[in-house]
């Protein structure tokens, strides 16, 4: 039996560019191009990394990232840095392939969180779903919210990627405090409705660490936290509160460290934690300050 201790790996995905505007909600951009400046068409960089936890038999992806399913056009018009599989070649580089995952857990399902699911883009062929051996978790309400979306976030959404989770029968759909354990990782599950319906916010536990994984909390100087109403959402209010709430609940007692994943702004101090994570050399070793 593998006694040794879970292992945590940051991975990178594809990077792309978003509207500075919309990623801070209410924020006037004097405030937040101070520390975060736009390009010409007021768009900011994104990076795209998911978290792998290795134990001793599951090998667990959070996230997955935008991947390279979209066509050239759509990936020219995010201003996408690479056009290859990034999250494929990370994985590589951690010795893994997509068909080692165990688990798949995702927030949300909107593209930049769960395009790294699919294969790349080729003409006159679909992309077809990776991972053929991992379980696949989401969020029950926002499940249903990508395959009815509403007409202001449809166009986040992966039309068809819910009949082809549900055709694998891996798919476990989530509820508010649900909980995974996996040999000494457990990890529960918070249900978030500000972003989007069904969000699924994770806690991972283990004997000696906390970790609380995010989508996009962005800190411009360590030990800092930009204000809660500065929420990119569908329900601002509903944001913001669950951020309230967060920051004074029972979570944020216990000693823990924040990884900002996937939609998380390029910033040396976006995260301070004493954790053992390894990140791997010219891959991410810009994410985590010590």
């Amino acid at each position: 039996m593998n006694s040794s201790p879970p292992r945590f790996t940051a991975l990178e995905g594809n990077r792309m560019r978003l509207d500075g505007g919309a990623m801070f909600g209410n924020a006037a951009k004097a405030l937040w191009s101070r520390w975060m400046p736009s390009d010409d068409r007021n768009m900011i960089p994104i990076g795209s990394r998911a978290l792998l936890i290795e134990t001793g038999h599951h090998t667990v992806l959070f996230e997955t990232g935008a991947g390279a399913y979209l066509s050239p056009d759509m990936k020219d018009r995010f201003r996408m840095a690479e056009t290859r599989h990034v999250l494929l070649d990370s994985l590589a580089h951690a010795g893994l392939s997509h068909g080692d995952i165990t688990h798949v857990i995702l927030s949300h399902l909107h593209f930049d969180h769960a395009g790294g699911l699919l294969s790349g883009w080729e003409e006159g062929r679909a992309p077809e779903l990776l991972f053929p051996n991992a379980e696949f978790y989401v969020g029950k309400d926002n499940f249903h919210r990508s395959d009815r979306p509403h007409l202001r976030d449809k166009a986040s959404f992966i039309p068809g990627l819910t009949r082809l989770l549900e055709d694998t029968g891996r798919l476990t759909l989530l509820h508010d405090r649900d909980v995974l354990d996996l040999d000494e990782v457990r990890i529960e599950f918070a249900e978030s409705r500000g972003h989007t319906p069904g969000m699924m916010l994770s806690h991972i536990q283990t004997p000696d660490h906390t970790l609380f994984l995010q989508e996009m909390w962005p800190r411009p100087t360590p030990g800092s936290i930009c204000p809660s109403p500065w929420v990119m959402t569908g329900s601002p209010k509903a944001s913001s509160m669950k951020k309230s709430v967060f920051l004074s609940g029972s979570w944020m007692k216990t000693p823990g460290s924040f990884i900002p994943m996937i939609l998380t702004m390029p910033l040396q101090n976006s995260v301070t934690t004493k954790l053992p994570i390894n990140i791997p050399r010219g891959i991410s070793s810009r994410i985590f300050a010590r």
